[in-house]
């Protein structure tokens, strides 16, 4: 395995690194906040406390959202080095074999 194989595949693994903090984190989240059984009333506290952290908890999803998006753009560019590095290989080894 070459170098520039290595590199790439080192790439991923912190791309897999990155999504799985964000999943832990926002695993968290779930636990923290959706406490409930589905059918659980809420009481009027609870309502107002839903109330009082909703604009939070927007902001939180929407920078997991963002996160992952950024991730996801992050491993698009990787696997397509990662099928130009192979197609070089292949292209190589074609010549090689001429």
């Amino acid at each position: 395995m070459n170098w520039e194989t290595k590199s790439l595949i080192e790439d991923v693994e912190i791309i897999k690194r990155k999504i799985n903090d964000a999943v832990t984190t926002f695993g968290w989240f779930d636990e923290d906040y959706f406490n409930h059984e589905p059918g659980h009333m809420l009481n009027k506290n609870e309502m107002l406390k839903h109330g009082a952290s909703y604009h939070e908890h927007r902001r939180y999803i929407t920078q997991h959202i963002d996160l992952l998006s950024i991730y996801l753009k992050e491993l698009d560019t990787v696997l397509e080095d990662i099928e130009k590095a192979s197609s070089d290989v292949c292209l190589a080894t074609e010549s090689d074999n001429a």
